[in-house]
């Protein structure tokens, strides 16, 4: 994913167009401009159907509570369009890690294309259900 400060910068040298609104447009399905049409990156993010809580330790040692999966835990779902995705077994590849923090090994979800948004934000709960 390219940053915005590389975008300006490409915009600064000419090679961008940066098309810049006086006041909020709202959250549009579909952007038209000069007759093309843009689809703005929706994002989501995969979550455990089945949660714990764990602890981890930082440098100085100190354990620090996190969400996590359950052990019991077999799929997570898209947060935009619900599909949903397992950990590895012998009939599906692996699609995320099997350990802390659980990232995906793909971008966008394979089912509605939105964009995947990391660090999870269920990784800092401090209780399960909360």
């Amino acid at each position: 994913m390219i940053s915005v400060d590389k975008l300006l910068a490409a915009a600064n040298d000419h090679q961008v167009k940066v098309l810049r609104l006086l006041q909020p447009q709202g959250e549009p399905d579909i952007i038209e401009c000069d007759g093309r049409l843009y689809v703005p990156d929706k994002e989501c993010e995969f979550i455990p159907e089945e949660f714990a809580i764990s602890y981890v330790f930082d440098e100085q040692g100190n354990a620090k509570p996190v969400g996590k999966p359950s052990d019991d835990c077999e799929r997570f779902y898209c947060s935009e369009c619900g599909f949903d995705m397992g950990f590895a077994s012998e009939d599906e590849p692996a699609w995320f890690e099997n350990s802390y923090p659980w990232n995906p090994f793909f971008s966008y979800c394979p089912n509605c294309r939105a964009r995947v948004r990391l660090p999870w934000s269920w990784l800092n709960k401090k209780e399960v259900g909360k």
